[in-house]
């Protein structure tokens, strides 16, 4: 399986006119996120890139080590000079300045959602840039930092920080992405999910367009209707969502699936399928995630005039159905795309996802409510749906 990045950046690069020196670098193969290791003023650091060509880009930065001698406190000349400071005397394990690091040597792995990446030295981990760090309080973790600096929170020992179990895990994910055994199999499973709850596939149409993850729009033909189903969402996790919960086990995968009348999808099969497509790369275009109750855009015309908003709705939560097993641990959520108006799309930001579903038109628990026609699913009410 080809797992390399869009584009290629070299080991080692001198910049013109300045003595910041790259001495290592690589690309996320999903997106153009950028991890690299960068010298300056007599340090280094780890920086993370994300969305670089975009106009809201997010710089991370942690410290690596000290080359020169530490100083009492916080290098404010270098900060005003826009150059990265030196880890101050207190919180440096290495006061006196530490080796040089050898680019051969160097290697970067990312965490397996791509909003997080990991520095090596041979076999030994010096930094990591988690996808909950952020250019505040915590910016990463340093295995020359003591303490907790603005620059870097100290690594500590395996026993001591889950980060290294995390850091394990994404090497071994990306290992097993050298050769299309796991994607194989991945893809058989997901395919003979589909089958036993939904019938034969009709059409297994390759999206991924050559580059990783692999990716494709399953789509399966029950009367008149025709239920869409993504395969290959999964493989990767979703990034922030630690962010934003203790347990982000539970909202790492996902996959997408709608139902859409015969009639609907023949006239406009290539909408739905892009639509599809397009929605299961925002959570890596837009460093964000999707999970039961998000209400994202619908735009495909000429629905989305009326029904300008889609409603997702996990599959075993809302419809008691679980479709896919576990994949590394993690359990693959499948969010089933339900089209709403601008006003019910508030009415559930502003009440929540439970209240709006109590507003259903007919059985929330039959097929047919997943079935896209072209029409409401909810009716609000003057006041409140009881």
């Amino acid at each position: 399986m080809n797992i390399s990045p869009k584009k290629q950046q070299p080991q080692t690069m001198q910049e013109k006119n300045t003595d910041k020196n790259i001495i290592c670098s690589a690309y996320f193969p999903k997106t153009d996120t950028h991890a690299l290791v960068q010298e300056e003023n007599d340090c280094v650091y780890l920086y993370l890139y994300i969305r670089p060509d975009s106009k809201d880009t997010e710089i991370r930065a942690c410290w690596v080590r000290n080359y020169g001698k530490a100083i009492d406190a916080v290098d404010e000349k270098a900060l005003d000079a826009g150059a990265q400071p030196r880890m101050p005397l207190r919180v440096c394990r290495h006061p006196q300045g530490a080796a040089r690091l050898d680019p051969k040597n160097l290697r970067l792995v990312f965490l397996e959602d791509g909003d997080g990446a990991a520095l090596y030295e041979g076999d030994q981990l010096l930094a990591v840039i988690p996808g909950w760090a952020s250019s505040g309080e915590f910016t990463g973790y340093a295995r020359d930092a003591v303490g907790t600096s603005p620059f870097a929170w100290e690594l500590g020992k395996p026993r001591q920080n889950d980060i290294f179990k995390r850091v394990r895990q994404a090497e071994s994910y990306w290992k097993s992405m050298q050769d299309n055994a796991t994607w194989e199999h991945f893809r058989d499973q997901h395919l003979q999910a589909i089958e036993r709850a939904y019938g034969p596939h009709a059409e297994y149409l390759v999206v991924d367009v050559g580059y990783f993850p692999p990716r494709a729009v399953v789509t399966v033909r029950e009367g008149d209707t025709v239920w869409l189903f993504t395969l290959g969402m999964s493989l990767l996790q979703q990034p922030s969502v630690d962010r934003f919960t203790q347990y982000p086990e539970g909202l790492r995968r996902a996959e997408l699936a709608m139902g859409v009348r015969e009639d609907l999808f023949r006239e406009h099969r290539d909408a739905f399928v892009a639509y599809l497509v397009g929605l299961s790369d925002i959570p890596w275009n837009y460093t964000t995630f999707l999970g039961d109750g998000h209400t994202v855009l619908f735009d495909i015309e000429p629905f989305g005039k009326h029904l300008s908003h889609a409603l997702l709705l996990e599959g075993e939560a809302n419809f008691s159905e679980k479709l896919y097993d576990d994949f590394r641990g993690d359990p693959v959520n499948c969010l089933w795309v339900v089209p709403i108006t601008e006003k019910q799309q508030h009415y559930a930001e502003e009440l929540g996802n439970e209240a709006l579903m109590k507003c259903a038109r007919g059985d929330v628990h039959q097929r047919a409510f997943r079935v896209f026609d072209g029409q409401e699913k909810f009716l609000l009410p003057e006041k409140d749906c009881k």
